[in-house]
């Protein structure tokens, strides 16, 4: 009997070592530091790569209506995620490249860029997405969290008021109304 359990753990010990852990997918996010948005605001927009993605490589593209967003030149920066990194502007895109000889364990910012606000109801999207592991040359499935950005025009709804000058009997007054966006108007 002693036999048959000493037996049993030894196969239990295998099989339990055996059995391969799967780790997710890696995964790329697009984000942005708002998506209410008013003409002339300067936007950031960042694209993040998920933890222990074991990534040695990965590219994509992130590409805006010319129409209603002007990429701040020179502002689209990689991060060191990845041992060489590059991002590449054009106009309607920037384009990102990284690579490792080492599988990347932690995730974080990719790229970084700022945009100027032309005007609102469009989006900033991220496409594709490529990403290669350390396995060989064997390419892995990247999924993507989320893959547009929408961003829309304030409506500037729930102003407060701060009166500036008190009105009299001879003169006018002036309130200022600042919306939580950070328009600010004076009437």
């Amino acid at each position: 009997m002693k036999k048959f359990f000493v037996c049993l753990i030894a196969v239990l010990i295998l099989a339990l070592t055996a059995v391969p852990c799967f780790a997710d997918a890696p995964k790329v996010s697009v984000g942005a530091s708002t998506t209410n948005v008013t003409v002339g605001d300067t936007v950031t927009v960042y694209v993040t790569l998920s933890a222990n993605s074991n990534l040695t490589e990965l590219n994509f593209k992130v590409t805006y209506p010319t129409t209603h967003f002007e990429l701040v030149a020179g502002s689209a920066k990689a991060s060191g995620v990845f041992a060489t990194a590059s991002a590449t502007e054009a106009a309607g895109s920037v384009s990102f490249s990284g690579k490792s000889t080492e599988a990347v364990a932690a995730g974080g910012q990719l790229v970084s860029m700022q945009f100027k606000v032309l005007k609102g109801d469009a989006t900033i999207s991220i496409s594709g997405v490529s990403g290669k592991r350390l396995n060989g040359e064997v390419s892995e499935a990247v999924s993507v969290g989320s893959t547009n950005l929408y961003f829309k025009p304030c409506a500037h709804a729930n102003m407060t008021s701060e009166t500036v000058k008190v009105a009299s009997c001879t003169e006018k007054g002036n309130m200022k109304l600042t919306c939580p966006c950070g328009h600010t108007e004076e009437k």
